[in-house]
Parts: C-alpha cells; structure tokens; sequence
C-alpha cells in the first residue's frame, strides 16, 4: 500500500521544507511506508518520542518538527516522519491483508478493532535504501510500544507489535532485520511447497519466489532468508539466466518473468 492523497498532503509541505522530493537525480526509488493500528482514536507523540531516544540511543533524535498531526525527525539526510489519522485504514484493507499472517492466528480478529491509524514513513537522499530501511524499522517498533496500537500494516499483512519490536532489536548487534521489513509467503506446488517474498521493491529489486521444492517451509524459508539477506546486504542485483547458491558447488538458475504470487515480475529461483 502507498501513500493516499491526504496522507501526501500532510507530508508534502515538510519535505519541500527541508528538500526533500520524489526519488529522483540517483536517489533511491523504494518506497518505506507501513501503518500502525490504533484501538483508540489518539496518537501520544510525547510517548514517542520518549521510546524512541530510550530505544535508539545511537540515533540523534534532536531535530524534530510538530505540525499538526504531523511528527517529523530529521536524522543525517533522512526524514522519519509520522501522521495520524482518526479513521480506519480504508476498504477494510488492513483485515484482509492480515489474513496472510499465517504466525498470528488472531491477526484478522485483532485488526478488525482498529479505529484509527498512524503512517510511518522515511524519506532520503544520499543515503542508501537500506540505511533508511533501518530507520523505519526503528520508528515503526517504538511507535508499536503505544498502549493502544495492536499492529503493523506493512508488507503486504499486518505485523503482530510483539514479533515485531523483537525482531527489530537484531539492528543492535548490526544485523539486518530482514523479518520487520519482508513478508514470506508460503504456497503448494506439485511437489511440495513453494515460497514467495513480498518487500524486496521497496529496495529497488525484484520480489523472489520458488514455485515448487522438496523442502520442508522451514528449510524453504530459512534458504530463501539467506538469499534476501544477501541481495540486501551486498545490494546485488539478480537477472535472467544467471544463477546462484549458497555455496561454491550450488548451481541455481535464475528465471524472471510475470509473477505468479505476487504483481508484476519476480526473479524464480529453481531449486532442483
């Protein structure tokens, strides 16, 4: 889900501001934005604020804005910013999305209970995608400490805040947190199950999935993380007919073509 017309007006006028724009001139063309859910319909900025220099205490969180209900921090060449919005997320989008959250068996039922929303965003220049990705995960998860937010809606389901804010403190020992930012999907293939990621465009690639395999999913997933975790980490760029492998030996090839779990092309990766 991007950003709708009220949300860009908010935020528009701050990011002209301080010369911020569209992703253009070399600058990153990912998009980082989710939805915290709220159960009440109020959005405590001082509490944010608070659990934000208690959490992240290697982030200097000195320029900040309020405007409206608009909270904007300014940290090196990013632009973390907050909106909050007094009305559900429309179309009951939140609830159907949350259904693909196969580890929270009570998300849908829990999301049904939002009445209200807070946008978190990041925008950037000069900086890469992923030092931004880092910076959203960090305002997302303190954002999730609120007594009245009951989840994340961002990558393609909804985040419960208690998985969330656990697997965000891997940034602590310098490590990606690639489960706050990608969602794995699992689907049956005639063989076996398949698996599919949805988060990579955000960072400028192509989402990754595996249509059939002898795996079990937690192997699946355990390979397919290692494979986000590199193309991320060494901001590689796959394409057609090449192949890769986690090690010297393995050999897969690489096939992109019109997605078949998610919207657009995907890169296929064939295990066998």
């Amino acid at each position: 889900r991007h950003m709708d017309k009220q949300e860009q007006d908010i935020l528009e006028p701050m990011t002209q501001k301080v010369g911020y724009g569209d992703a253009e001139e070399g600058r990153n063309t990912g998009t980082l934005v989710g939805f915290v859910l709220l159960n009440t319909k109020e959005c405590d900025f001082e509490r944010i604020k608070k659990n934000l220099k208690a959490d992240w205490k290697d982030v200097d969180w000195r320029k900040v804005t309020k405007e409206g209900s608009a909270l904007v921090f300014e940290v090196d060449d990013m632009m973390l910013c907050f909106s909050y919005f007094d009305a559900p997320v429309p179309d009951k989008e939140a609830e159907y999305n949350a259904e693909n959250n196969y580890l929270w068996p009570e998300a849908v039922e829990v999301t049904k209970t939002h009445v209200a929303q807070l946008c978190v965003a990041v925008l950037s220049r000069n900086v890469s995608i992923v030092e931004a990705g880092e910076l959203f995960v960090k305002g997302a998860s303190s954002c999730l400490k609120l007594a009245n937010a009951i989840g994340f809606y961002a990558s393609g389901t909804v985040f419960e805040p208690k998985f969330y804010i656990e697997a965000s403190t891997v940034m602590k020992e310098d490590t990606l947190p690639i489960l706050n930012w990608i969602y794995f999907g699992f689907t049956r293939g005639k063989q076996g199950p398949g698996i599919y990621t949805y988060g990579m465009t955000a960072f400028g690639k192509d989402e990754l999935e595996i249509l059939d395999s002898r795996m079990r999913p937690e192997e699946l997933s355990e390979f397919l993380y290692d494979v986000v975790y590199y193309i991320l980490e060494s901001d590689v760029t796959l394409r057609d007919g090449e192949t890769i492998g986690m090690s010297e030996e393995q050999k897969l090839a690489i096939t992109r073509s019109e997605g078949v779990s998610v919207d657009g092309f995907s890169l296929k990766i064939a295990l066998e």
